[in-house]
Formats: structure tokens, C-alpha cells, sequence
């Protein structure tokens, strides 16, 4: 069993050094870990990237992070566009988000559940360490604004970072 697992592992690391030229669309996918909101969480993200002239890129991402908050489930979904720079093995991506996002939040007198969309901005850092398999870090602030007795009106931040995969 443990010679399987190393033969397996090795034929993973041997079959993603092949280098890979960064050009017409990219599709990523991957498990995001982070901070939102004051929360842990983690949840899955997927990606497109269109390669433009001279490594300039248009980039496309979704990620939903579920926040575990004593008794209930947050949830934070961000869907990004941006524009950026690529080489075989480096991504690097800004641009806006828009998000949507049920949250537990308190105020002085009263704690509860907090929801609506977020307009913000995005910067992402893709590092492939070979053909497939890479790792991603990415840093969000947006407004949560809305009507609530729970005070919601403030900026939030979140920073995650995980592995993905991309498919070329």
C-alpha cells in the first residue's frame, strides 16, 4: 500500500514538471482556505483565463467560501473579472468583484444574520509548479452595505490561498 501511494505520487510530480506555454484559455479549479468576514473558511473555486497579446490576460473566477460560525453556516460567494499578466508559470490578476454574502454579525445590542451584495476590488497570484498543479493567493475588500438592525454598513476583507489545477 505505502509503495503504491509513492509510486503514485511520483508519477504526479513527473507528469506536472512538463512546462506549459501560457496561451488561449486556461481553466483552473481548486479548494480556497482563508479569512472573511473575521471567519475562517473554505470552499471551492474555479477559474477561466483568456491569454490576450504580448501575456496579457482576462480573468475570470468564482469562489464560494463557507464559513463555519458557532451553530450556523456563513457563506461568502465572490465572482471576479479582471485583467493581468501571464507567463508559463505566474499569473498575476486585478480587477473588481461582486459578491454575495450571508454572514453572522453583531452589534452592540444584537447579534444576527447578515446578507446582501458586495462591489469590491481583487488581486490574485497564481504559481503553477508545473504543468497542472499550482497554488493560488488571492486578497479581496468590499462594501457590505444594506438595511439591517445588525450594523453591516463596513468594508470587509478576505484573504485565501490554496492548490488548483488548471486544464489548458
Amino acid at each position: 500500500m505505502h509503495r503504491k501511494r509513492c509510486l503514485g505520487i511520483l508519477l504526479v510530480l513527473a507528469f506536472n514538471c512538463v512546462p506549459a506555454r501560457a496561451s488561449g484559455l486556461e481553466v483552473t479549479a481548486g479548494i480556497e482556505m482563508g479569512v472573511s468576514g473575521g471567519y475562517f473558511g473554505v470552499g471551492p473555486q474555479i477559474g477561466a483565463t483568456i491569454s490576450g497579446p504580448a501575456g496579457s490576460v482576462l480573468a475570470f473566477h468564482d469562489t464560494l467560501l463557507l464559513l463555519p460560525a458557532g451553530n450556523t453556516l456563513g457563506v461568502n460567494n465572490q465572482l471576479t473579472i479582471g485583467l493581468g499578466y501571464s507567463t508559463p508559470r505566474l499569473t498575476l490578476t486585478a480587477g473588481g468583484l461582486l459578491g454575495f454574502y450571508r454572514i453572522p454579525m453583531c452589534g452592540r445590542m444584537l447579534c444576527g444574520m447578515v446578507m446582501g451584495f458586495a462591489p469590491g476590488g481583487f488581486a490574485q497570484l497564481d504559481v503553477f509548479l508545473g504543468r497542472f498543479l499550482g497554488l493560488s493567493a488571492r486578497g479581496t475588500i468590499a462594501w457590505h452595505g444594506g438595511e439591517s438592525l445588525v450594523p453591516s454598513d463596513e468594508l470587509a476583507w478576505s484573504a485565501t490561498a490554496g492548490p488548483i489545477m488548471r486544464w489548458q
